[in-house]
């Protein structure tokens, strides 16, 4: 189960220790559990997928669930996977810390303790 935070924005930056996955959700800052080998197993079998499809359509980009975004709501999401058309990055160039925008296609893998507010983007 996740840990609930109340922070600023600005103190989101720099909350928890680096290899802590975490999202800003309505304000809060949102420490995700660890995940699990078979979401890993079905992670690993997605993100080959989509590395075939963005070698068929290069107009697309993949991301793995490192990858910040930000959703309509304002709240910054890591979906597990995502795909985006390149043509949304300003300049054609992959900013270095996050997207400002939501991807095209955001893909979560669903585990059993995942709460429909989780699964919300």
């Amino acid at each position: 189960m996740a840990t609930k935070t109340t922070i600023t924005w600005e103190e989101f930056l720099t909350a928890g220790e680096e290899w802590q996955r975490r999202e800003w959700v309505d304000g809060e800052v949102v420490f995700m559990s660890p995940v699990n080998l078979r979401h890993e197993a079905i992670l690993a079998r997605l993100i080959e997928y989509l590395v075939d499809y963005c070698r068929l359509h290069v107009g697309w980009m993949w991301f793995p669930s490192n990858g910040v975004f930000t959703m309509a709501s304002g709240n910054w999401r890591l979906p597990d996977a995502s795909l985006v058309r390149k043509e949304r990055f300003p300049g054609g160039r992959v900013p270095a810390t996050k997207a400002d925008f939501a991807p095209d296609v955001a893909f979560e893998i669903y585990s059993p303790g995942d709460t429909p507010s989780q699964l919300q983007y």
